[in-house]
């Protein structure tokens, strides 16, 4: 500021309005230009959770995927979402805090390829049910706690 203030006494009067607007336009011009970026950002999330929305889910849940896209996940489809606190629970222990906590459904995604062979089991062994039938690429819901 004080620059431009020296400048003042240096430049001419339309000089110096004219290095103010362009000084101004650049402050005002580059976030306008930097939004564009964010325009799209989180769409996937977006489409994911309408998808979700759209299965007529509701209650609570726990995913193998980071709490912040979840945290936005569960914004989106009104669901309440648990964080695993570390990712190195065996299947035992994760079944053990879902069914202390009444999680009720657990969100598992994966890549496409080997999505159809991917089955949670309960204690017993038997295979929970799955409620997306495949229908969200890359991501399927099992139903814990019905």
């Amino acid at each position: 500021a004080v620059w431009l203030m020296r400048l003042q006494a240096l430049l001419p009067a339309r000089a110096y309005r004219l290095l103010v607007f362009v000084l101004a336009l650049s402050y005002v011009s580059y976030p306008v230009f930097d939004s564009r970026t964010l325009f799209h950002k989180g769409k996937d999330i977006y489409d994911r959770a309408q998808e979700i929305n759209k299965l007529g889910l509701h209650g609570s849940y726990t995913a193998n995927s980071s709490s912040l896209s979840e945290g936005e996940t569960a914004f989106l489809t009104g669901m309440q979402y648990y964080t695993i606190e570390h990712f190195e629970f065996s299947q035992q222990e994760l079944l053990a805090e879902m069914r202390r906590y009444h999680v009720r459904y657990y969100f598992f995604y994966g890549n496409q390829p080997d999505m159809p062979s991917v089955q949670m089991r309960d204690e017993q062994g038997r295979p929970f049910p799955e409620v997306t039938h495949n229908a969200i690429p890359g991501l399927k819901i099992f139903l814990v706690n019905p």
